[in-house]
C-alpha cells in the first residue's frame, strides 16, 4: 500500500447493511463512539455513491436489515457507530491518502453459498459506481520542466487540513456543478511559487502575464471544483493534468 498506493478501496464484510467511512477510531478521550470525521469529510461522504444505487439500501422500510441507518442515507462515520483501532480504512487514509469504505453487505455475518449470487446482484451497480469515483476531482503528476516527477511536492486544498505529500495527486475532491472532457492541459509554476489547480469554473487558473492569474477552459479537466488547490515546490515545476 505504501509503495503502490490505491486511490479507492473497499472491504466487504457482513453483519449489517450500511456503508461506513473513516475514521473508525474515535477522537473521544475514552475511545467511546463519537462522530470523528477526516479533515476532508465531504470526500468521505462519497460513500453515498455506493449506498445511493444499492437496491436494499434505498429501501425506505425501517423494519428491514439496516433500517436504523436510513436517516443517514445508509452511510455512517465508523467511529460514530462503534470505535476500534487498527482498521484498514484509517491506515489507508493516514499512510497512503487512499479512501477506503467498509460495506456491510447484510445482516447475515457469514452468508451461505447460495446467497452469494443475490449479494452480487445487489452490489454490482454500487461497486461500479464507487469505482467510477476515481475519475472525480483533479488528478495528475507534479513534474519539473524536464518532465520528471517532483519529489516531495506538497499539494494543498483550501478548506481541507490534509495535504498530499507526494508528486502524484489522485484523491477525489467534492464536485462543482459541471464536467468536461478532452485533451490534456498544462500549468506552469514559477520558482518558489504556488500552482493553483482549478476553481469553481470549468477550467484552471493559468498565469496571465507577470501580474496575476487568468482563467481559461481546460477540456482535459474531468470535473470542476468548488474551491481551489495549490501545488508548492522548491523548484520550477509543471503540473500535467
Amino acid at each position: 500500500m505504501r509503495t503502490a498506493p490505491f486511490v479507492l478501496s473497499a472491504s466487504l464484510p457482513g453483519g449489517d447493511l450500511v456503508v461506513s467511512y473513516p475514521f473508525d477510531f474515535s477522537k473521544h478521550p475514552l475511545e467511546m463512539k463519537m462522530f470523528s470525521p477526516t479533515p476532508d469529510e465531504k470526500v468521505s461522504r462519497g460513500s453515498l455513491a455506493y449506498a445511493d444505487v444499492h437496491p436494499m439500501m434505498m429501501d425506505r422500510s425501517e423494519g428491514r436489515c439496516g433500517g436504523n441507518f436510513l436517516k443517514q442515507g445508509s452511510i455512517i462515520n465508523g467511529a460514530d457507530w462503534y470505535s476500534f483501532t487498527g482498521g484498514m480504512s484509517d491506515f489507508n487514509y493516514l499512510h497512503s491518502n487512499c479512501f477506503e469504505i467498509t460495506v456491510e453487505l447484510g445482516c447475515v455475518k457469514f452468508p451461505p453459498e447460495e446467497a452469494l449470487y443475490g449479494l452480487w446482484l445487489n452490489n454490482k451497480e454500487s461497486l461500479l459506481s464507487f469505482v467510477e469515483m476515481v475519475h472525480r476531482g483533479i488528478k495528475g503528476v507534479v513534474m519539473d520542466k524536464f518532465g520528471k516527477p517532483v519529489k516531495n511536492a506538497r499539494i494543498l486544498v483550501k478548506g481541507i487540513r490534509h495535504d498530499v505529500t507526494t508528486g502524484e495527486h489522485p484523491p477525489g475532491l467534492p464536485l462543482g456543478p459541471c464536467r468536461t472532457k478532452g485533451p490534456r492541459g498544462w500549468l506552469l509554476a514559477p520558482v518558489g511559487g504556488v500552482l493553483r489547480l482549478s476553481s469553481g469554473q470549468c477550467g484552471l487558473r493559468r498565469p496571465q502575464g507577470p501580474g496575476g492569474w487568468g482563467s481559461s477552459p481546460l477540456r482535459g479537466a474531468p470535473v470542476c471544483l468548488g474551491g481551489w488547490a495549490s501545488v508548492r515546490s522548491s523548484e520550477e515545476s509543471v503540473a500535467g493534468l
